[in-house]
C-alpha cells in the first residue's frame, strides 16, 4: 500500500509548484503505484494537483476548515469507500473547536481482497500548544478504541 501525505501550505504555496513536484514524483518513483494520497491546507477545489499521479483517484474532501481543507484521494479501481467521518470531539476531546479542520478520516475496502482498513489525515493546530496537545490525546484515544 502506497501513501502520500502532502501538506500544501495553502496560503503561502504556489500550487503550480506543487503541481510540478507530485508529477515529477509519479514520474520518477510513484508511477502505477501510489494508492492513496492525502493532502492538508488545501482548497476546496483540487484535482489538478492529484489527477496526475492518481489517474483513478476519487476524492473525499473535508467540509471543515473553510479554504484550507482536508482531502484523501484513494484509487477507485483498487478500493470501495465504506464510510467517511469528519471528527469534531471525542470522548471528553475536542479536535476541532469550529474554527480549525476536523480530522477526516476515510473506511475503505479493498476490492480484490475484502481488507477493510481506516485512512485518517489530519492537521494539528498550528501556533496553540495546549490545542495540540488535547487533538492529539483525543486522536490517540479514538486510535485505541478502533479495531480495524
Amino acid at each position: 500500500l502506497a501513501i502520500l501525505a502532502w501538506n500544501i501550505e495553502s496560503g503561502s504555496a504556489d500550487n503550480q509548484v506543487i503541481l510540478a513536484q507530485l508529477k515529477d514524483l509519479a514520474a520518477k518513483q510513484l508511477a502505477g503505484k501510489l494508492d492513496i494520497i492525502a493532502l492538508s491546507e488545501t482548497p476546496p477545489k483540487t484535482e489538478d494537483l492529484w489527477q496526475s499521479v492518481l489517474p483513478a483517484g476519487v476524492a473525499v474532501m473535508g467540509t471543515t476548515g473553510d479554504s484550507d481543507r482536508l482531502c484523501i484521494v484513494y484509487n477507485g479501481e483498487r478500493f470501495e469507500q465504506v464510510r467517511v467521518i469528519e471528527l469534531a470531539k471525542f470522548d471528553k476531546f475536542t479536535l476541532n473547536p469550529g474554527n480549525q479542520r476536523s480530522p477526516l478520516i476515510l473506511h475503505l475496502k479493498d476490492k480484490a481482497t475484502g481488507y477493510e482498513f481506516l485512512v485518517l489525515n489530519n492537521h494539528l493546530a498550528r501556533g496553540n500548544a495546549d490545542r495540540r496537545k488535547e487533538q492529539a490525546l483525543g486522536l490517540s484515544a479514538w486510535a485505541r478504541e478502533q479495531n480495524l
